[in-house]
Protein backbone atom coordinates (compact mmCIF):
# COMPACT_ATOMS: atom_id res chain seq x y z
CA UNK A 1 0.00 0.00 0.00
CA UNK A 2 1.43 3.44 -0.71
CA UNK A 3 -0.35 5.77 1.24
CA UNK A 4 0.00 10.04 1.66
CA UNK A 5 -0.28 10.63 5.65
CA UNK A 6 -0.18 14.33 6.01
CA UNK A 7 -1.57 16.10 9.28
CA UNK A 8 -5.31 15.32 7.89
CA UNK A 9 -4.81 11.73 7.16
CA UNK A 10 -3.17 11.48 10.53
CA UNK A 11 -5.77 13.09 12.57
CA UNK A 12 -8.02 10.25 11.01
CA UNK A 13 -5.21 7.95 11.80
CA UNK A 14 -5.11 6.39 8.77
CA UNK A 15 -2.00 4.48 9.44
CA UNK A 16 -4.75 2.31 12.10
CA UNK A 17 -7.49 1.67 9.21
CA UNK A 18 -4.31 1.15 6.99
CA UNK A 19 -3.21 -1.65 9.27
CA UNK A 20 -6.89 -3.19 9.93
CA UNK A 21 -7.42 -3.56 6.14
CA UNK A 22 -4.50 -6.10 5.73
CA UNK A 23 -5.11 -7.82 8.90
CA UNK A 24 -8.78 -8.09 8.30
CA UNK A 25 -7.87 -9.70 4.66
CA UNK A 26 -5.32 -12.62 6.29
CA UNK A 27 -2.38 -10.73 7.16
CA UNK A 28 -0.01 -10.89 10.25
CA UNK A 29 0.61 -7.31 11.55
CA UNK A 30 3.40 -8.48 13.12
CA UNK A 31 4.71 -9.05 9.31
CA UNK A 32 4.21 -5.44 7.92
CA UNK A 33 6.72 -3.41 6.99
CA UNK A 34 6.13 0.34 6.99
CA UNK A 35 8.18 2.87 5.15
CA UNK A 36 7.87 6.30 5.82
CA UNK A 37 9.30 8.42 3.00
CA UNK A 38 10.92 12.29 3.13
CA UNK A 39 8.96 14.10 5.20
CA UNK A 40 9.11 17.92 7.59
CA UNK A 41 9.71 16.81 10.96
CA UNK A 42 8.83 17.89 13.94
CA UNK A 43 11.61 20.40 14.38
CA UNK A 44 10.12 22.52 11.35
CA UNK A 45 6.59 21.37 11.35
CA UNK A 46 5.03 24.39 13.08
CA UNK A 47 1.28 25.21 13.34
CA UNK A 48 -0.33 28.65 15.13
CA UNK A 49 -3.25 26.30 16.40
CA UNK A 50 -3.53 22.70 15.92
CA UNK A 51 -7.82 21.34 17.49
CA UNK A 52 -5.78 18.55 18.55
CA UNK A 53 -3.29 19.95 20.81
CA UNK A 54 -5.38 19.02 24.13
CA UNK A 55 -5.69 14.92 22.92
CA UNK A 56 -4.32 12.74 25.30
CA UNK A 57 -3.24 10.61 21.68
CA UNK A 58 -1.33 13.70 20.85
CA UNK A 59 0.55 14.18 24.10
CA UNK A 60 4.24 13.38 23.39
CA UNK A 61 3.74 14.21 19.76
CA UNK A 62 2.78 17.79 19.80
CA UNK A 63 5.17 20.61 21.62
CA UNK A 64 4.06 24.09 22.72
CA UNK A 65 5.90 26.56 22.44
CA UNK A 66 5.82 30.43 22.44
CA UNK A 67 5.82 30.58 18.58
CA UNK A 68 3.43 27.56 18.10
CA UNK A 69 2.70 24.14 18.14
CA UNK A 70 5.31 21.72 16.99
CA UNK A 71 3.91 18.02 15.25
CA UNK A 72 5.93 15.16 15.00
CA UNK A 73 3.55 12.77 12.60
CA UNK A 74 6.18 10.74 12.11
CA UNK A 75 6.33 9.70 15.32
CA UNK A 76 2.76 9.49 15.89
CA UNK A 77 2.00 7.48 13.06
CA UNK A 78 4.66 5.21 14.15
CA UNK A 79 3.01 5.06 17.54
CA UNK A 80 0.06 3.98 15.85
CA UNK A 81 1.54 1.28 13.90
CA UNK A 82 3.17 -0.40 17.13
CA UNK A 83 -0.16 -0.14 18.83
CA UNK A 84 -1.68 -1.73 15.72
CA UNK A 85 1.19 -4.63 16.63
CA UNK A 86 3.74 -3.88 14.16
CA UNK A 87 6.77 -4.30 15.53
CA UNK A 88 9.28 -1.29 16.23
CA UNK A 89 11.85 -3.15 14.20
CA UNK A 90 9.48 -3.33 11.08
CA UNK A 91 8.97 0.47 10.71
CA UNK A 92 11.40 2.85 9.18
CA UNK A 93 11.62 6.04 8.73
CA UNK A 94 13.35 8.29 6.42
CA UNK A 95 16.07 10.83 8.14
CA UNK A 96 15.25 13.83 5.53
CA UNK A 97 13.29 16.70 6.15
CA UNK A 98 11.86 17.98 3.63
CA UNK A 99 11.38 21.23 5.44
CA UNK A 100 15.26 21.97 5.05
CA UNK A 101 16.51 19.66 2.48
CA UNK A 102 17.00 21.69 -0.76
CA UNK A 103 16.47 18.76 -2.83
CA UNK A 104 12.87 18.03 -1.66
CA UNK A 105 9.15 20.24 -1.93
CA UNK A 106 7.68 21.01 1.11
CA UNK A 107 4.59 22.83 0.91
CA UNK A 108 4.19 23.23 4.85
CA UNK A 109 7.64 24.86 4.40
CA UNK A 110 6.01 27.41 2.32
CA UNK A 111 7.32 26.14 -1.10
CA UNK A 112 4.05 26.21 -3.32
CA UNK A 113 5.44 25.53 -6.57
CA UNK A 114 7.48 21.99 -6.30
CA UNK A 115 6.30 18.69 -6.19
CA UNK A 116 7.84 15.30 -5.80
CA UNK A 117 6.22 11.54 -5.83
CA UNK A 118 6.75 8.11 -4.39
CA UNK A 119 6.78 4.69 -6.45
CA UNK A 120 6.45 1.59 -5.31
CA UNK A 121 6.80 -1.42 -6.99
CA UNK A 122 5.44 -5.07 -6.23
CA UNK A 123 8.38 -7.76 -7.44
CA UNK A 124 7.43 -11.23 -7.36
CA UNK A 125 9.46 -13.71 -5.81
CA UNK A 126 8.86 -16.37 -8.25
Amino acid sequence: MLAHLGRHSTVAQLMTRAIRYFVERGSQAKDLQIWMSPSITQKNYRMDYFDHASDINWQNFCRQTADGIYLDMQGFNCSLAVQAGVPGDNIFISPIDTADDPNYFSHSAGDTGGRFAVLAEIKSTK
